[in-house]
């Protein structure tokens, strides 16, 4: 008995659940034919338009959409001026109600034509796999605008408060005139698109490209956080910007296509890149908010332009890293900090640059540069500096740099310059305290002038500058020379310093032409420890260690032959060119000055001596055959014009003291003669080759190469020497052969060949060891280095130098130099490198140390000074930042943390332990709401928790790699309480401890996309109660869970989960709600479901391809899945839904299930209440194709292939479901199938479908029926065809009645037996008949008939109908005067009824004759009312003009004009009774007539007056007088006997004239 109540209830609580969805779907129908829609029109279901059927919506229309409806265009609709949305309840709370209904559907044969409506609710408002056409569409209040998979040109758009894209394009899009506002994206292309004249307001992504091709002109946005986004393999043309208030004009990111011109833009930034390839940024104008942060962000790979930019406002300009080409062009910047900032390895090309800022200019640390055009840098703070230089090379033109002068300023400097090499042509620079600081550079130049300042105009450490002219001004110091520096100038104009030249530490100047002027009379004109050569005045004051004057000396150079020759000259560091005639001005000393002179490749050395006039040098030519180079003569070899080598066809004999070099050059003797170098004589090769068949070597002579270049000796080398030689860098290509008492020591170089080496000789390869200790730049003096185990410590200069043995050769032995370990030591800081002995080997051990505690100012991390490394806690302060370079590494210590209240900009570099198994703290993000982390490129990896989310700020992180942490601890953690913003994309995360994001929870954002997760020992991502966006995931092994997610809000999409491998589940999903989607999702399966979870209110899954069992299992659930594919593997559950929801249903829509033993496992507990289970448009492939207890469902548009079984308190109800023949239903303890099929019922007349009332009559083969009414035009409804309840048979339809209600037509009727006429998506037509409306003719009046006023007369009428019977039909008279006023109406149900009208004139007399249909018609026929004669003598010989009868002497006609009415001979104005033939006299006004006189055949109402004058006293008694006595006399009896009598016959008369006196009381009235 309990069980049966139970089921009692749960099927009626079923048949509850099961009415809203069938009463729905019973609802869809299908337009077949044109028709049109007006007024308000509610959907109760779906609605689908055939291909070549059109729906016109009429202007002023409303289509409420109901709950979750569509409308399907395979045909073609026509919408003009309406309003589309959905009255459903959100049900959510302060939901702004959009996704109430799905929207309108484009299908591929479809086509839209959409003029100024407006859709509102949807979920995708439109959706477009056809064409869509619109004009002035507006979209407001949906989660997506326009999903454009085909084709759309749309002129005029608008939308509002779209929750995700205003409008997708996948495909063409042709879009103008729109404005867009209150969206998370604007428009999100892939295809396709033109757009023009469009607004963007108030919007996340205003233009997001992400594949295809765009282009778009005369854009505007207004409060967008990003205008333009742009990726690689999308082409992008954005021209004509406006901008105000855009957070970032360009997210370039990884583009390779990018073109943005003409755009006047406020904001806060205008282009962000990362690894850019390829794009343009140009006629931009830039109005900054003054946020901190570079307005452009460049990272570039490829070539990055941005050409005619103006940028004012700002507080950092650009920033540019990467190793790509950064091009400069027309650039005009203002900024507050530094406007041009530029790292990593690439290369900065500008044009014609103007700068004003009040800090910094260009800094470029890391990237070669060259600036041509003219260029403008101008500061205005005293710390100012204008070009900030580490490492590269670079060229400048047309350089000015200028700050305003300050006498107290003793800080700015122009030109700041480490480990550089830079050419300037037209440097001037203007009061800066220090003009040019040079550390470790080589500055070349042409003219170079440093004018105003308080300090230096030069300063040099370790540095050299070569220019053509020189220019200092005002300055303390003109040039100051430390550690060995050297400053070359032709000509150097000093003025006004304390001291021109300051020389320390052995540096050297030459100054061919040396000018000061007006140096301070307490000082020397040059000073100091150092050598200086000049020249110009002999009046110069020095005191330095080393002097010596110039003197200009005219020499001419000719060839042997004596002829001028224009040979190129290097004397004392300067080069020189000889006139035409041979002749060359030179810069001598008197005691003698070496000059190499070279032409046409060929040269010689020789010492001249300055102020000896008539000095000659012949140049030397080759000669043909053999050459002799004489003792003491010195012959250069240069590069030949032709680029040829130099050939010598004879025997080369070099005798003793003389030398040849070669710089640069070939030299080839012929093949059968020989070179012999003689005592002393030398063969030197500068980066240089000989090739020749033997080289004879004797004595002390010497073949060897310039240091830091090589020789290559292409010959057989036959040397004799009787000690031992020491050379440099030869390169033996041929055998080698020394003879007795020859040793042999070269420092590097190598010997390819053969070593022949006879008693008592050996050759010995010596390599050298040059080691470095440098500490950002500075030498670190006293670091203990130690070489295989022997210690060192670096000198004053941070330098190690030792030489090993590389190879050593004698008639015993061949031996070479093996691998040493050298290892440095600075207090508890260590590093290593090894060294391969047999080869030279110069290293630099970076020990550049970060101040632990709390950063006093903000620092740079400069790739130069890499590695860096950190003790003790770093606190980064607010309004403080680090700064770490594209290439630095940064090594943190065990336990040690970067704690960021301020900024954290990281690039292209690694963050990371000092190793060997330790793990340092990580990075912190403060509590401060300006803290900031960026990281751009970077690594971040072996700490406890590399990020660690405090309470507030925000991260930002593109292309980072996170890796290691500790065993218990994830790779990012965001604690609980939090409101920070996470970003990060493009990035790879893996060997986290427990999981690779553990985030807790927060008010705080996290925004993912483009991740790689791995080896996470965990989830993946563990989430409670956060949001999170995330999107293309890759989950890839060694995650345990992929998501674990608990009440977390956003959405996460593209997760490609192929490579799962895990023990639980990719996604775990507990409590979500409608506020959470997952979509596009490829999954494995490891060793849990894929997808699963609890007490989920209301799921929203799309796009999901699972491989593997059991795919999908939820409990105490319900939502919403699409488009999911599940792939088994033979085995096991499919999809598993135990015990639901009893407030929503699980509901599945396109599910597709192949090789399982069970599809779909649904399973609750005896009593439970739940919603039933529904899939529609599936396909299930499996053994057990559905398993069911407990659980109901409807199963919908479904293929089953394989058994279903059903238990318990379960009714399943197959809607259109196809079973394969081997599929079969079992079901057991009274559950229950059953089986609808969808029957297309169409009424039409004369072709036209008609909106209709069906009524569905149907018997079963149990005897039971069913009788419903459904109603619509062209409408799906679904009939139970069969049912099975338990073990008992299958009920079946035995017939099928229809009967059709059209309004206005007759019903009409169809019957069926066979089950042939109730398959699915059978079509039942139903062909109305028309009904006409009924025929009549007015038979009276006739036409023009005249009638008398007043005066009743009949209308009748001829009526007939071809269905009702004339006494069922409605006959409304109606009577219309002249002017088409109704007189009067009367409605009854016979074609005869009596009328009057009330004056005279001409009338209308319409009949309305309607059937009972409804159906009528309309006759008419006129007639005239005639003036009312009462006495009837209008007659013929009543004469109209005089209205007088002469026949009978009287007037006569109608009455108005008939002076006597009543033909009784009185006149109407004498006559009290005008219109009573029988009286006229009243003679007291009693209303009663003197005297009756009827005529013959006339009676009258009125009774005669028995006392004419009204004084009391009858007629008959006027004139008599009574009897005193008072006694009755016998003429008073006789006259109360009369009256008796009068009375009497009153009375009579009264009730003779009753029918009369109403006629006249009628008409008195």
């Amino acid at each position: 008995m309990r069980k049966t109540t139970t089921a009692s209830i749960i099927i009626t609580l079923l048949m509850i659940s099961l009415s809203s969805p069938l009463i729905v779907r019973a609802a869809d129908s299908t337009i077949s034919s044109d028709i049109s829609w007006s007024g308000q029109q509610i959907l109760s279901g779906n609605i689908t338009i055939s291909q070549g059927a059109t729906l016109t919506i009429q202007p002023g229309t409303t289509v409420d959409c109901g709950d979750n409806f569509w409308i399907q265009v395979d045909g073609t609709i026509i919408v003009d001026e309406a309003h589309f949305f959905s009255s459903t309840p959100p049900v959510t709370q302060g939901s702004h109600g959009a996704g109430l209904w799905k929207g309108l559907i484009i299908g591929t044969s479809g086509t839209a034509l959409i003029n100024n409506t407006l859709i509102e609710n949807a979920k995708t408002a439109i959706l477009v796999n056809g064409q869509l056409i619109a004009n002035e569409l507006q979209i407001n209040h949906s989660y997506i605008g326009i999903n454009n998979l085909a084709h759309s040109i749309i002129d005029g758009y608008s939308s509002s408060q779209i929750d995700y894209d205003s409008i997708q394009s996948s495909g063409l899009l042709e879009l103008d005139n729109s404005h867009i506002e209150q969206s998370a994206t604007g428009i999100q292309t892939s295809g396709i698109s033109t757009i023009s004249n469009s607004n963007f307001s108030s919007v996340g992504v205003a233009l997001k490209n992400i594949a295809g091709q765009i282009e778009a002109d005369d854009i505007r946005f207004d409060s967008v956080t990003v205008g333009i986004s742009s990726q690689i393999n999308s082409k992008v043309r954005i021209s004509n910007i406006i901008g105000e208030n855009v957070a970032l004009l360009v997210d370039a990111a990884n583009s390779d296509d990018l073109l943005v011109e003409n755009a006047v833009v406020s904001g806060s930034r205008a282009l962000v890149s990362n690894a850019a390839s390829s794009f343009e940024f140009s006629n931009i104008s830039f109005d900054g908010d003054s946020s901190i942060g570079p307005v452009i962000d460049q990272q570039c790979v490829g070539t990055c332009t941005l050409h005619n930019i103006t940028m004012t406002n700002v507080y950092s300009g650009i920033s540019l890293s990467g190793p790509g080409v950064h091009g400069l062009e027309e650039l005009t910047l203002s900024s507050t900090s530094t406007a041009i900032e530029a790292t990593g390895s690439g290369h900065i090309s500008g044009h014609n640059l103007a700068i004003q800022t009040q800090s910094s200019g260009l800094v470029f640390r890391g990237p070669s540069s060259i600036l041509t055009g003219d260029n403008m840098i101008q500061v205005e703070q005293s710390q100012a500096l204008g070009i900030d230089v580490l490492d590269s090379v670079h060229s400048w033109s047309n350089l000015v740099i200028h700050k305003t002068y300050n006498q107290q300023d003793t800080l700015s400097t122009a030109i700041n310059s480490w480990y550089a090499e830079i050419e300037v042509n037209n440097l001037k620079i203007e009061n800066f305290s220090t003009g040019i600081y040079l550390q470790d550079t080589e500055l070349t130049g042409g003219v170079i002038e440093v004018h105003g300042g308080t300090d230096s105009a030069i300063e040099m450490l370790d540095s050299e500058i070569i220019t053509d002219s020189l220019s200092t001004k005002y300055q303390a110091f003109g040039v100051q020379l430390r550690e060995q520096s050297y400053l070359q100038s032709s000509n150097w104009n000093a003025e006004l310093h304390n001291s021109p030249l300051k020389m320390f530490d052995n540096s050297q100047a030459n100054i061919r032409v040396f000018v000061p002027l007006n140096t301070n009379s307490n000082s020397y004109d040059a000073s100091g420890d150092g050598t200086i050569f000049y020249g110009g005045s002999t009046s110069i004051s020095t005191s330095t260690t080393i002097s010596s004057y110039f003197e200009e000396t005219n020499v001419r150079f000719t060839d042997i032959s004596s002829n001028p020759v224009q040979a190129t000259i290097i004397v004392n560091g300067f080069e020189i060119e000889c006139d035409v005639n041979g002749y060359a001005t030179l810069p001598l000393f008197s005691q003698g000055s070496i000059v190499e002179a070279i032409f046409s490749g060929t040269g010689v050395i020789q010492m001249l001596n300055g102020g000896q006039a008539s000095q000659v040098v012949q140049i030397p030519v080759i000669p043909q055959g053999d050459w002799t180079i004489t003792a003491g003569q010195s012959v250069i070899l240069g590069p030949r014009p032709d680029g040829q080598p130099h050939y010598i066809s004879g025997n080369l004999v070099m005798q003793g003291d003389s030398s040849l070099k070669l710089i640069s050059s070939e030299l080839i003797v012929d093949s059968n003669s020989e070179v012999s170098l003689l005592s002393s004589s030398q063969l030197i090769g500068e980066d240089s080759k000989v090739t020749a068949d033997r080289i004879n070597i004797y004595s002390s002579a010497l073949l060897t190469s310039s240091e830091q270049t090589q020789i290559t000796v292409d010959a057989m080398v036959n040397w004799s020497c009787t000690s031992t030689t020491s050379i440099v860098s030869v390169i033996f290509n041929k055998s080698l052969e020394l003879h007795s008492n020859c040793y042999i020591e070269m420092l590097g170089g190598d010997i390819v060949s053969t070593v022949s080496v006879s008693s008592q000789s050996s050759f010995t390869q010596l390599s050298s060891l040059e080691l470095s200790v440098i500490d950002k730049g500075i030498p670190v003096e006293g670091a203990l280095i130690s070489i295989n185990g022997v210690n060192q410590l670096t000198d004053q200069y941070g330098q190690v130098f030792t030489n090993a043995t590389a190879r050593y050769i004698d008639q015993n032995e061949d031996t070479l130099g093996g691998l040493q370990n050298i290892t440095l030591q600075i207090e508890s800081f260590s590093d290593f490198v090894s060294w391969d002995s047999s080869k030279s080997f110069v290293h630099t051990f970076m020990a550049s140390t970060v101040d632990s505690g709390e950063m006093s100012e903000s620092t740079i991390l400069e790739a130069k000074w890499s590695p860096y490394y950190l003790e003790n806690n770093l606190v980064i302060p607010q309004l403080k930042s680090l700064v770490i370079d594209d290439g630095v590494s940064f090594r943190v210590s065990d336990g040690v943390s970067i704690t960021v209240h301020g900024t954290l900009d990281a690039g292209d570099s690694t963050i990371s332990s000092t190793g060997f198994g330790a793990r340092w703290a990580g990075l912190i993000l403060g509590e401060q709401l300006s803290s900031r982390i960026e990281l751009s490129n970077t690594d971040v990896v072996e700490a406890s928790t590399p990020l660690y989310v405090s309470q507030t700020g925000s991260v930002y992180a593109d292309g980072v790699t996170m890796m290691r942490s500790t065993a218990s601890e994830p790779l990012v953690y965001v604690e609980s309480g939090s409101s920070a913003i996470v970003e990060i994309k493009n990035s790879q995360f893996s060997d986290g401890g427990s999981a690779c994001f553990e985030l807790y929870q927060s008010q705080a954002q996290i925004l993912l996309s483009n991740l790689e997760l791995s080896n996470c020992n965990g989830p993946a991502i563990w989430a409670r109660q956060i949001m999170i966006q995330a999107s293309n995931i890759t989950i890839g092994s060694g995650i345990e869970t992929g998501f674990d997610l608990t009440e977390v809000s956003g959405s996460i999409s593209s997760v490609d989960a192929s490579q799962f491998t895990g023990t639980g589940n990719v996604f775990w999903l507990d409590s979500m709600d409608e506020q959470f989607t997952l979509d596009s999702i490829k999954a494995n399966t490891g060793a849990s479901a894929a997808i699963a979870g609890r007490n989920n209110r209301n799921l929203a899954i799309d796009s999901v391809e699972i491989t593997g069992a059991p795919a999908i299992d939820f409990d105490y659930s319900a939502g919403l899945l699409t488009n999911i594919e599940l792939i088994g593997p033979g085995s096991g559950n499919g999809f598993i839904n135990h015990h639901g929801r009893s407030s929503s249903s699980m509901i599945v829509e396109n599910l597709n299930v192949n090789n399982y033993s069970v599809g779909l496992d649904l399973h609750a507990d005896s009593g439970d209440f739940t919603a039933p289970f529904v899939i529609r448009d599936s396909y299930i492939q499996a053994s057990t194709t559905i398993s069911a207890e407990n659980y109901s469902a409807v199963i919908e548009a479904t293929t089953l292939s394989g058994l279903s079984e059903l238990s318990d308190d379960t009714i399943i109800n197959f809607i259109d479901s196809i079973f394969h023949t081997q599929s079969t239903i079992s079901l057991w303890n009274g559950a229950q199938s059953n089986q609808y099929h969808t029957l297309i019922l169409d009424a039409r007349l004369l072709s036209i479908p008609q909106s209709t009332n069906f009524e569905v009559l149907a018997t079963y083969s149990d005897g039971s029926s069913l009788s419903e009414v459904v109603s619509g035009t062209t409408i799906s409804y679904q009939l139970l065809v069969s049912k099975q309840v338990g073990d008992g048979g299958e009920i079946g339809i035995t017939d099928l009645q229809i009967n059709a209600n059209s309004a206005g037509l007759p019903i009409k009727s169809v019957s069926y037996d066979s089950p042939l006429n109730w398959q699915i998506n059978s079509l039942i037509s139903i062909i109305l008949q028309s009904n006409q409306p009924p025929s009549a003719t007015i038979t009276q009046p006739l036409f023009g008939q005249k009638i008398m006023q007043q005066q009743v007369f009949q209308a009748t009428a001829n009526v007939s109908d071809d269905l009702d019977m004339i006494s069922q039909l409605t006959y409304q008279w109606t009577i219309f005067d002249a002017q088409t006023n109704q007189v009067s109406q009367i409605i009854s149900d016979v074609p005869i009824q009596n009328l009057t009208v009330p004056s005279p004139g001409i009338y209308v007399l319409e009949l309305q004759v309607t059937d009972v249909l409804g159906a009528s018609t309309v006759v008419t026929t006129s007639f005239e009312s005639t003036p009312l004669d009462s006495d009837g003598d209008n007659t013929l010989d009543c004469d109209e003009n005089t209205w007088f009868d002469l026949k009978i002497g009287r007037s006569c006609g109608p009455d108005i004009y008939d002076s006597d009415d009543d033909n009784d001979g009185f006149d109407d104005e004498r006559d009290a009774w005008p219109l009573d033939a029988c009286a006229w006299q009243d003679t007291d006004n009693d209303k009663q007539p003197d005297n009756l006189n009827c005529p013959a055949g006339i009676t009258s109402v009125l009774i005669e007056d028995q006392d004419d004058d009204g004084d009391g006293i009858p007629d008959v008694l006027e004139g008599q007088s009574s009897d005193d006595s008072g006694d009755f006399d016998t003429l008073t009896m006789l006259t109360l006997v009369v009256l008796a009598i009068v009375f009497v016959l009153f009375v009579r008369r009264m009730n003779k004239g009753d029918g009369e006196e109403t006629e006249e009381k009628q008409y008195l009235e």
